[in-house]
């Protein structure tokens, strides 16, 4: 095939092929190393950096909780009331502390239990005694040498609630807040990484407890969304990542462990998404092959036909020459000092020689013609 080809074809097929090949090879390995890139920024900077700052801001008002629970359950005040008997006279000013509490942290209520009588109350007064048999988590937990205890409660309503309760563990105080967590949910849910990237969380199996897709929760686990990859996510570290597929999609999944709750706060980052600007950068690099191609091959014609054009020249003139008739006194023009100057030098050089030794014959020739006649005469 490539015999039927001219030499200007094949130089100008040469030229956009190593150029398209090269730029394409290059483009390759620049797209591979920037999705290492964008990789390994996502996972070392721009998630855990994120997840950090979500976890901070749930942290600082678990803390803010757990610091005014703390505070009501060992007030001097409150205890002394409890151990004088609890009197009618003073539980206007035990009340109005609760009240207090409530308003400054924007509480749904703060209660206070009495560890011996388990007496228990709010903010709007005495409420019942607790029992083992209606109020087993009392119990349960007055045993349990365990000062703090947090847990978070989804209302059938869809409500969700933080209830902080800390206790003396040589003391007879118990205090009990509950909040409203429904900003917490709603910054949740608002809260995009990216374009379409969301977090959600779950307790510490892995069980979805908050999350935008209301359907997931309590009905998903990081088992099922993560599949083997599970394992790398629940390790109580401050962050761990891992890949997925989830509906169909590849995912990035990653968490950050919040030790108060003994809760995960996860995110999750559709691939696509991840290296929507690689496809870009891939599509851009296609072009501009393409373009340079197209410029090196303009630049091959030329190329191509100032080797060829001298080439064609010599062909035709060999041609005239092997006709019969030929023309002797043609010559190649002669152009710069590259090695088709030096052939077209040498091309003249002996059609000059040739057309020489014919003239010279041609002279011999017609002096012997003249001598002849003259004989004859």
């Amino acid at each position: 095939m490539l015999t039927r080809l001219t030499i200007k074809q094949k130089i100008l097929i040469g030229v956009c092929l190593s150029v398209l090949i090269s730029a394409l090879a290059v483009g390759g390995m620049n797209l591979t190393l920037l999705s290492g890139i964008m990789e390994k920024q996502l996972l070392e900077q721009q998630l855990p950096t994120q997840l950090q700052s979500i976890r901070k801001d749930v942290e600082k008002d678990l803390d803010t909780m757990t610091h005014a629970a703390r505070q009501l359950a060992s007030d001097p005040q409150i205890s002394l009331w409890f151990e004088a008997g609890r009197s009618k006279e003073q539980e206007p000013l035990m009340l109005e502390k609760l009240r207090r509490l409530r308003q400054q942290y924007e509480l749904m209520d703060a209660s206070f239990v009495d560890r011996q009588s388990a007496a228990y109350y709010n903010q709007n007064g005495f409420l019942r005694l607790l029992t083992p048999q209606q109020d087993a988590w009392f119990y349960g937990y007055t045993k349990s040498q365990q000062d703090l205890m947090l847990s978070i409660f989804r209302e059938s309503n869809g409500e969700v609630k933080l209830f902080v309760n800390f206790q003396q563990l040589d003391g007879r105080g118990l205090a009990g807040l509950a909040k409203s967590l429904d900003s917490m949910v709603s910054m949740l849910a608002n809260f995009r990484i990216g374009d379409s990237g969301f977090v959600f969380m779950t307790d510490g199996s892995g069980k979805v407890k908050l999350h935008p897709d209301a359907a997931r929760i309590d009905r998903d686990s990081l088992s099922q969304l993560a599949g083997p990859g599970a394992g790398a996510l629940m390790t109580r570290q401050p962050f761990a990542a891992t890949h997925a597929e989830i509906d169909g999609q590849p995912v990035v999944l990653a968490t950050s462990y919040i030790p108060l709750l003994d809760w995960y706060l996860v995110a999750q980052v559709p691939e696509a998404e991840i290296y929507a600007e690689l496809d870009k950068a891939r599509l851009h690099i296609v072009l501009v092959s393409l373009l340079i191609a197209v410029g090196m091959g303009l630049l091959g014609v030329l190329l191509a036909g100032s080797v060829s054009r001298p080439l064609n020249e010599l062909a035709r003139l060999f041609r005239e020459l092997g006709s019969g008739d030929g023309d002797l006194t043609q010559r190649l023009k002669v152009e710069g000092r590259d090695e088709l100057s030096q052939v077209a030098t040498g091309f003249n050089n002996f059609v000059a020689k040739i057309h020489g030794s014919i003239e010279q014959v041609a002279s011999n020739s017609r002096q012997l013609a003249a001598t002849a006649n003259e004989v004859a005469a």
